[in-house]
């Protein structure tokens, strides 16, 4: 995958298959209706910034229940279509503490000075 820079407010985008994200997991938040139901943005903090990224289907129903401030890894494994001929995308989700060593076996840089959030272990209320 190409470095990407993200702008203030832009939104990661998982377009090709092996296209990844991976840091501390910051914040989760409801967005207004998107036309195809209510958007789901999330962002994890990395050596590049504050990345927000909208989760499909898949991705919301695999970081729903990661708890904030874990170390997590992101991929696109496939694009598909459904039965209706809807585009479908598939996603690895791998997470653990943010410490060295669950950073480490995630493939990730662990950084102690990275923003505080919420306490770590702690699941997301109601999604």
């Amino acid at each position: 995958m190409a470095i990407k820079e993200v702008q203030s407010g832009e939104l990661f985008k998982f377009e090709k298959t092996k296209d990844s994200l991976g840091g501390k997991l910051l914040s989760y938040e409801e967005r207004a209706d998107t036309g195809k139901g209510i958007g789901h943005v999330y962002e994890i903090e990395n050596e590049n910034g504050i990345v927000p990224f909208f989760a499909s289907s898949d991705l919301q129903k695999k970081l729903r229940n990661v708890p904030l401030g874990s170390a997590v890894t992101t991929e696109l494994k496939e694009k598909t279509k459904t039965k209706a001929g809807n585009d479908f995308k598939i996603y690895s989700v791998r997470f653990g503490n943010y410490n060295e060593a669950d950073c480490k076996e995630l493939g990730i840089t662990f950084d102690p000075t990275l923003a505080t959030v919420q306490t770590a272990g702690e699941a997301f209320d109601e999604m």
